[in-house]
C-alpha cells in the first residue's frame, strides 16, 4: 500500500510542477509581448519567484481553508 501511496504523491507532485511551469511561460509570453532575446530569461525567473512565492505564502497562512467557508 505504501508504494502505490508514494507513486500517487510523486505522479500528483509531476501533474502540479508541469502546471506550474506552463503558467510560467504563458504568463511570460503574454507580459513579455512574444519576444526570444535575453530580457526573457529574467521575465521567466521573475514570474517563477513570483508565484512559489503566492503558493508558499498560502500554504503556510492556511492552506486550505484560505479557500473554505467559515
Amino acid at each position: 500500500m505504501m508504494v502505490v501511496t508514494g507513486f500517487v504523491v510523486i505522479l500528483l507532485m509531476t501533474y502540479l510542477i508541469t502546471s506550474a511551469d506552463s503558467a510560467i511561460l504563458i504568463v511570460n509570453t503574454i507580459n513579455g509581448a512574444g519576444e526570444t532575446d535575453g530580457r526573457r530569461r529574467r521575465h521567466i525567473i521573475f514570474w517563477g519567484v513570483a508565484l512559489a512565492l503566492i503558493v508558499g505564502s498560502m500554504l503556510i497562512l492556511g492552506g486550505m481553508m484560505l479557500f473554505g467557508s467559515q
